[in-house]
């Protein structure tokens, strides 16, 4: 299992990255609102680094560089297509979206194919160019 990371993005400063154990033992309180502002969004580590050794957030947008497709890493429900569309699994988990309907699962989990690109937070304009960009 890997090490829960969650990156904060401040609304003054450059985005930070704490461990759980480091949130709670107050890491959190050394930013001061003065120097880092509010936190303006929160990411967390889905345990996958990409072909460049970057650690892969939810929200990050990754491209596959051989398909020149974009999309966004998510977490939560999606359906998975088995088999060319003849029949569908539920899923839940990290995923990066097509559209609504269909998702790529078992190429997020091969990262090394993966390229971080930006992210939704500081780079809402990749969002034009991702396949799937909902929330």
């Amino acid at each position: 299992m890997s090490e829960i990371k969650i990156k904060y993005y401040f609304s003054k400063h450059s985005p930070v990255i704490f461990t759980l154990s480091q949130i709670e033992h107050g890491a959190l309180e050394h930013c001061g609102k003065k120097e880092y502002g509010k936190i303006v969004a929160r990411a967390q580590f889905t345990g996958l680094i990409d072909q460049e050794g970057a650690e892969i957030y939810g929200g990050d947008i990754v491209r596959k560089d051989k398909y020149e497709i974009t999309y966004k890493v998510k977490h939560g429900h999606y359906v998975e297509d088995v088999n060319g569309g003849e029949y569908t699994n539920d899923c839940y988990g990290w995923h990066v979206g097509k559209n609504e309907e269909f998702s790529d699962w078992e190429q997020l989990q091969n990262s090394a194919s993966w390229r971080v690109v930006g992210n939704v937070t500081q780079h809402p304009e990749l969002l034009e160019q991702a396949t799937c960009v909902s929330n």
